[in-house]
């Protein structure tokens, strides 16, 4: 039995950037749940058969528009507060870099794409750590994986 290679919890790492010229990156200290969704929206044309208008038409479908969005939660980290404060604040998109294995062997890589910070919940409840919920959405092209260097 041949087992694939997988991807470890902190081998799956989201980034912000700073916007510096070189750009540098850092992880957001607190979560303990990410996500990396893309999704495709498509429009529809029903086309009826010539031949018979009677049949059933069939749908022919296009890719109008590609989005991602980044979610996460977890403890809501002091020391990460300012730089997710900042963001939200700033109302403009922010780089975002997902890494799929950390180390860049072989098999990994990494995207990088303008986002929005759209969901900012900090939520808590007596007794527990207070936490935070984000969510960011593309704000501009969705570039394919950059592939770890061979």
């Amino acid at each position: 039995m041949a087992l694939p290679e997988t991807v470890s919890w902190d081998e799956f790492v989201v980034m912000l950037g700073d916007g510096a010229t070189p750009e540098n990156f850092t992880a957001p200290c607190g979560m303990t749940s990410r996500g990396f969704n893309r999704t495709a929206s498509t429009g529809e044309t029903e086309v009826p058969d010539c031949d018979d208008e009677t049949l059933p038409s069939v749908t022919f479908r296009t890719l109008n528009a590609l989005s991602a969005e980044i979610s996460g939660s977890g403890v809501l980290a002091l020391g990460s507060l300012p730089l997710w404060e900042n963001f939200y604040n700033a109302g403009v998109a922010v780089n975002a870099k997902v890494i799929l294995d950390k180390t860049l062997a072989e098999g990994g890589g990494y995207w990088i794409l303008p986002m929005l910070l759209t969901t900012f919940n900090i939520t808590g409840k007596k007794g527990e750590q207070a936490l935070l919920d984000i969510t960011l959405t593309s704000a501009g092209a969705i570039p394919p994986m950059t592939p770890a260097a061979a």
